[in-house]
Formats: C-alpha cells, structure tokens, sequence
C-alpha cells in the first residue's frame, strides 16, 4: 500500500467515524471532542500476514461495537478489511 492510500484511508476513517457519530453519540466511552485516526498503516507480521490497520484515539479499548460500526463504514466506502484499534 502506498503513502497517498494510506492518507486516504486515514481521512475515510475520520468521515466513517462522522457518519456514525450521530448514532453512538451517547453510546459507549468515547471522547467526541478529540475523536479521530491518529494513523493509518500497512502491517506485515512475523508470520507474514500483511493488513491495512487503522489507529482511532480517544475511544475505549474494549469498544468492539464502535470498531465494528468503523469498520462497515470504511467498507461501504471501498475499503474492505482494514482492522480498526482504539485506544485512549
């Protein structure tokens, strides 16, 4: 994956995340003042597996559901299997 994907991928995880926002407005432990992807990169692991992952800071670790909603967005917008980590 290239530098330019990985900066789209980033700014179509910041518009998933305010397509949803509306949604879990009051759901979950999740800081909408400072919301959004920190990065965006492309993994290659020890084991050889390589994936597109994006980084979302100021959501709950343990906020699977929020992921999972990130997740579907990015994929009605063209990018299938990117896994989405939160964290504070």
């Amino acid at each position: 994956m290239t530098r330019e994907q990985l900066v789209a991928l980033r700014r179509a995880t910041d518009d998933a995340i305010g397509a949803i926002e509306i949604e879990w407005l009051r759901r979950g432990a999740i800081n909408w003042a400072d919301l959004s992807c920190r990065q965006a990169a492309w993994v290659t692991t020890d084991e050889g597996e390589s994936y597109a992952e994006v980084l979302i800071e100021e959501a709950d670790p343990e906020a699977s559901e929020f992921r999972a909603a990130v997740r579907a967005e990015l994929v009605k917008t063209g990018w299938p299997d990117v896994r989405v980590v939160t964290e504070w």
